[in-house]
């Protein structure tokens, strides 16, 4: 059994962050890799909330943002499978 993995809003916006400031490069260089190589170790999850959050706003990232979860399933937020 693999180990699970909670998907939260800030994994989709560091994966897409463009912003040039090194905390932002950073954030990106962390994320991406983990995420290209190493996330298909992991039973990944989400919830709605957080696709409610990254729905929030409007920003230019925000569909890449949303189709990263695309694959990923939802679960209510206090329950244990």
């Amino acid at each position: 059994m693999r180990p699970r993995v909670y998907i939260e809003t800030t994994i989709p916006s560091f994966y897409h962050e463009d912003r040039p400031e090194a905390f932002a490069v950073a954030r990106r260089e962390w994320t991406r890799p983990w995420w290209d190589k190493c996330s298909h170790l992991y039973d990944l999850i989400s919830s709605q909330a957080v696709l409610d959050e990254l729905n929030e706003g409007d920003y230019l990232k925000k569909e890449k943002c949303i189709t990263l979860l695309n694959d990923i399933p939802f679960e209510l937020l206090g329950e244990t499978p």
